[in-house]
């Protein structure tokens, strides 16, 4: 149904330095950084580890030393999660018109914005029902490297290949299927219910989806740091042309559904289903 295409490398912040003499910065020098940065499309306020000036950021890459690169490992990064109502199915379908429409470029970095890739998601034909909520992600081969900084050591992700795809079904999801006032108000917000408790017969409904934005993934990779520190490491997408999907979601009879959603979700996903079932008649 996705198929999933590696256009390429992207620099990471490092890269747009890597030029420079080591004489001491000037104000035009912090400046032109700034205006590469912005042209470079770099994910910055999606990304852990990075101050939020510019002057800052400057600083860091500027005045660090390479000290070591670390085995690469492989991980996966989810880009779409797609529920479904237990017992019930789902259909992914695009809902664009031109078969040039249905995909989406994505621009994937590392932790303290290290190198990344280009890649671009299509979609050519309708998912088979799917019955099982399920995650899709990259599956990537990543680089650390450490730099010390001040006394201090720190790690930069760099994405180095696009390894290919992975689906991930979920024999049991853990939002799907709960009573809708076990949902955490502080994490998800309700929307409206579809009420099929007194109904016999399978309800279809088609719910859309956009895939736009930024969006992260933590990787917990475990590396040797002095002092037994193992950091919390992400890798972050930022879409640069987004892609609307359907999803032709069916009910089955005797339940209350309410669709929720997270408030600040890392991932795009449809909607949860929250269930309550119909009271079972008492035999006489």
């Amino acid at each position: 149904m996705f198929t999933i295409r590696d256009d390429g490398p992207l620099p990471g912040v490092g890269d747009l330095l890597a030029d420079r003499s080591g004489s001491e910065p000037t104000a035009e020098d912090v400046q032109q950084f700034g205006r590469m940065i912005a042209a470079s499309d770099l994910p910055i306020s999606a990304t852990m580890g990075v101050m939020d000036d510019v002057r800052g950021l400057f600083d860091r890459v500027f005045y660090r030393t390479f000290v070591r690169e670390e085995p690469a490992f492989t991980c996966s990064m989810p880009w779409l999660e797609c529920h479904v109502p237990p017992n019930g199915a789902a259909v992914i379908k695009s809902k664009a018109t031109r078969v040039t429409d249905r995909s989406c470029e994505l621009k994937i970095f590392g932790s303290g914005v290290g190198a990344g890739r280009k890649t671009t998601i299509s979609i050519g034909t309708d998912s088979g029902p799917r019955s099982r909520c399920t995650a899709f992600a990259f599956d990537l081969e990543v680089v650390p490297k450490v730099f010390e900084l001040r006394g201090r050591e720190m790690i930069e992700l760099h994405v180095v290949k696009l390894l290919g795809e992975s689906v991930d079904t979920l024999e049991a999801c853990p939002y799907c299927g709960v009573a809708a006032s076990s949902v955490d108000p502080f994490r998800f917000e309700l929307g409206e219910h579809l009420d099929l408790r007194r109904d016999g017969a399978p309800l279809k409904r088609t719910v859309g989806l956009a895939v736009e934005g930024a969006f992260s993934a933590s990787i917990g990779a475990k590396l040797p740091l002095p002092g037994g520190v193992s950091p919390q490491l992400s890798l972050s997408a930022k879409v640069s042309r987004g892609m609307s999907l359907d999803v032709e979601v069916t009910f089955p009879p005797g339940a209350l559904y309410t669709g929720y959603r997270q408030l600040r979700a890392a991932t795009p996903r449809t909607a949860m289903w929250a269930v309550e079932r119909a009271a079972q008649k008492a035999e006489v």
